[in-house]
């Protein structure tokens, strides 16, 4: 996936650019590419042969051929002390003899532009990408994430890859090919290498490969095997000398890739949730557990396989092809040549209805000569080719409209290929045949070819172009398996649930625990208490007992709940899909109602505004918050959104890409203001339409100190006065925040909100003139502050 994105995405300019300046400047010998030019204006080349030399003329628009480009833009004090010595070896003493190399070495250790600056500069040399080549001495890694957005509008990262880049050097098999700019350096650093202390600059007279070859430099320190194998001298002959083999990555087409995925959008548009005669014939369909397919050209005569890797040397023991390719071209091939690896055409139901789409198949063609090329699942492969056709017929109108005949012709142009290394017969030496995985000769494979080729459009396989001084071969790799990763749970960030949750619960423990301390001094009282104030449990009580912060951390937990969206993974007997889920209207109430915690805080809030006014309208208030939050969210529910956007960048030029790919919202931060703004403006018209409902404001007869705020204005004080001094009943006390003891006339009052201890004497004259029942005055608490 790394190469793909590398080679697809990131070969821009600008990409390249800003990749390079965060590149460890050490490891820039090892960006695979064989270089071209040393410089922009070409005017040192490079390349390690006279025939490569030419064809570097057709890749000046690519700035991975040039050194220049490198050199400008990592740390050139880091990038000396790692390669100062061998760099000055291989080109800074031959440009150290001339003015226009030493001003060109001034220069490059001195670059400080913009990447816009810099991306001009290349531009005005004709370089409009930075395209790396094909190697597997080492593996691009990928960190590739997606985010989930809750209702506070807070992103959560989660992995969808995780894969460092590294370095493979003791399993590569690409070295013979070329072997990098390190390598190369290296060389030239050490004597006994063969090219020690001589220049890669070809105009030198010190060139290394004036009278040798990289090959024989391979050969003499063991890269190259000596003699060489059939297989590797049959692509020596037909490539080109090895050292100097260009291994192009061939992307796939946007038209292709495109055209793809038109045809599996049409694919989930016939699955339709609702159609379960499309899901009964989709699911249908099955699938022949191995593969292996091979064009109808080389099973009539019969070939044996010695392989089909250019890359590695012949099996020991040659192959029937008609048990399928051994050991193609992969990139982790391992080049066992006793133990070799049989290639499959990985099936699925989606890369059947798109290869026949694709191969122009229809419910009237002859699949039987289409599946004679898989002699070993024939009854299989024309029954779920009779499937796949005739879902295709049956509900995918629409792909009469996709250009699958212009897909196939552009790929089929391009010559991609597959390769054997056999014997014609008995008494002749081994050969190297290729053919054109569309060979417009066997049309009859074009359903099998696109099943190999499905797999590179999904970047399951590669096709990598081997160009040499004699020939190219454009060829298909073999299948690699997805990478596999279990969820991580330390990735599922839970901290602030589990803060939420605890502050629910203990709000909850609290509220119950001061509601068991109510009812205490209720008993205790023999029912002597205020029996209004007992609805005050949430704007006294747990203002008091709990407190605002916590009271607000519950509320919002609410209002997350509100808007958020819910989903479902749900199964029709046949596919699986996502679908919202809205909350049991009975849900949906109780969400709702937990708002008047909030309600209650912004009310106790204002109170220094509204004062008296308050008791007239907070229930009110409340219903109305609450029915309006209840409405709004059953008749609108907050649905999930997802937003494709791949976003790439480069961290480590050809070895680490970062990536992050959505962004899940399951939760609508404007729900969640606009929940806010209804509790204020609710609030604010309550607070209005009471003023001016009950005119000038009455005053409140208790003035005590220790009574709170919500007490002092939402408590009923009718009756409570005598001779001047407040009487509070115990019960009441208690959702206030004051704890009493009684010993005979004297109360012990513990004052939680101020954490002091009162003691109050209650007058007997008060109990004889005042008038009330004795034990309703013994049961009130005398507040004379």
């Amino acid at each position: 996936y790394g190469a793909i994105v590398a080679h697809g995405e990131l070969n821009s300019v600008a990409a390249a650019i800003a990749g390079l300046r965060t590149s460890d400047a050490c490891e820039a010998p090892w960006i695979f590419t064989p270089y071209c030019y040393l410089d922009f204006g070409r005017t040192w080349p490079v390349a390690h042969s006279t025939r490569r030399q030419v064809r570097c003329e057709t890749m000046t628009a690519n700035g991975a051929v040039y050194l220049d480009a490198v050199l400008r833009n990592v740390d050139w004090d880091a990038w000396r002390d790692c390669w100062g010595a061998a760099f000055d070896v291989a080109f800074g003493n031959e440009l150290q003899r001339s003015a226009a190399g030493q001003r060109w070495l001034a220069a490059t250790a001195s670059v400080q532009t913009t990447v816009d600056a810099e991306a001009a500069i290349w531009t005005q040399h004709g370089i409009d990408r930075f395209d790396t080549q094909w190697q597997n001495y080492k593996r691009i890694g990928v960190m590739n994430s997606y985010a989930i957005t809750n209702a506070y509008g807070i992103s959560y990262p989660l992995a969808l890859m995780e894969l460092n880049g590294a370095y493979r050097r003791n399993s590569q098999t690409t070295y013979k090919m070329y072997w990098s700019l390190a390598n190369d350096l290296m060389a030239v650093g050490r004597n006994t290498s063969g090219i020690g202390g001589c220049s890669l600059v070809r105009s030198s007279a010190e060139y290394a490969f004036a009278n040798t070859t990289l090959a024989a430099v391979m050969i003499a320190n063991g890269t190259l095997p000596s003699p060489l194998p059939n297989t590797l001298t049959l692509v020596s002959n037909y490539v080109g000398p090895f050292g100097v083999v260009d291994m192009i990555y061939v992307s796939v087409p946007p038209l292709v890739a495109d055209v793809t995925q038109q045809i599996l959008n049409l694919v989930r548009l016939g699955l339709g949730h609702e159609s379960s005669a499309a899901q009964a014939l989709y699911s249908s369909i099955s699938i022949a557990s191995a593969c292996i397919a091979v064009p109808r050209i080389w099973l009539k005569p019969n070939y044996k396989s010695y392989g089909g890797s250019p890359l590695c040397a012949e099996l020991t023991s040659p192959k029937a092809l008609s048990g399928g390719f051994s050991n193609m071209l992969a990139y982790d091939l391992a080049c066992i040549p006793s133990s070799p690896v049989v290639s499959r055409a990985i099936q699925s139901i989606d890369s059947l209805i798109v290869s026949a789409v694709l191969a122009g198949l229809n419910t009237s063609s002859n699949f039987a000569a289409v599946c004679a090329s898989d002699p070993t699942n024939l009854a299989a492969c024309v029954a779920y080719l009779t499937k796949a056709t005739r879902f295709i017929d049956l509900y995918m109108p629409g792909v009469r409209d996709v250009p699958a005949a212009a897909a196939h012709a552009h790929v089929q142009a391009l010559c991609v290929e597959f390769l054997l290394f056999t014997k014609v017969n008995a008494s002749r030496p081994m050969d190297l045949i290729h053919t054109n995985v569309l060979d417009p000769i066997d049309s009859d494979f074009y359903f099998f070819g696109w099943l190999y080729l499905y797999d590179w459009v999904l970047g399951r396989r590669e096709v990598v172009s081997f160009q040499g001084d004699a020939g190219a071969l454009n060829l298909l790799t073999d299948y690699q398996l997805p990478l596999a990763q279990q969820v991580q749970d330390s990735e599922i960030t839970t901290n602030l649930v589990r803060y939420c949750r605890a502050g629910v619960q203990y709000v909850t423990a609290m509220m119950l625990l001061v509601a068991l301390l109510v009812l205490y001094y209720i008993v205790l009282s023999r029912g002597q208490f205020e029996g209004f104030n007992m609805f005050k449990l949430d704007r006294v009580g747990g203002i008091v007992w709990v407190g605002r912060p916590l009271l607000f951390l519950r509320s919002t937990t609410a209002l997350c709940l509100l808007s958020t969206a819910g989903l479902e993974l749900k199964f029709s007997g046949y596919v699986s899909y996502f679908a919202l889920a809205p909350a049991p209207w009975y849900k949906v109430v109780l969400a709702a109602w937990e708002m008047s915690w909030l309600v209650a805080v912004v009310d106790d809030i204002f109170l220094v505004i509204t004062q008296e006014y308050a008791a007239y309208y907070a229930n009110i208030n409340t219903i109305i918050v609450c029915s309006v939050a209840a409405i709004w969210t059953a008749l609108e529910p907050v649905p999930a959104t997802v937003a494709v956007d791949k976003k790439c960048s480069v961290t480590a030029v050809d070895m680490q890409i970062l990536c992050t790919s959505s962004v899940i919202a399951i939760g609508q931060m404007s729900r969640f203001g606009g929940l806010l703004i209804v509790i204020c403006t609710c609030h604010i018209i309550s607070y209005h339409v009471a003023k001016w409902y009950v005119g000038a404001k009455p005053l409140s007869p208790a003035a005590s100190l220790l009574l709170s705020t919500g007490a002092r204005y939402h408590f009923k004080h009718v009756h409570r006065i005598v001779h001047g001094v407040y009487y509070l009943d115990r019960a009441s006390a208690a959702l206030t925040g004051l704890l009493t003891y009684r010993c005979g006339r004297t109360f012990y009052v513990l004052d939680i909100k101020l954490w002091r201890i009162f003691v109050v004497t209650q007058s007997s004259s008060s109990r004889e003139s005042s008038g009330w029942d004795p034990v309703n005055m013994g049961a009130s608490i005398p507040l004379t502050d």
